[in-house]
């Protein structure tokens, strides 16, 4: 993931924010999951991505 808008001490290790921001202002942080095929029939997956409502933009893979 990218590193957070807001700094902050969040007791994280440096390493898992590799990831440079986006041109989006609306979505400057980015955050890269790999999932398992499984997972697409998971009930609890989809209402947990949509629960984020407008605050996430899910982009497929290239």
């Amino acid at each position: 993931m990218s590193t957070p808008v807001q700094k902050g001490k969040l007791g994280l290790p440096k390493s898992i924010f590799c990831l440079n921001k986006t041109k989006d202002e609306d979505f400057p942080n980015c955050f890269r999951v790999i999932l398992p095929k499984w997972s697409l029939n998971d009930v609890k997956l989809l209402p947990w991505i949509v629960g984020f409502g407008r605050n996430l933009k899910v982009v497929q893979p290239r």
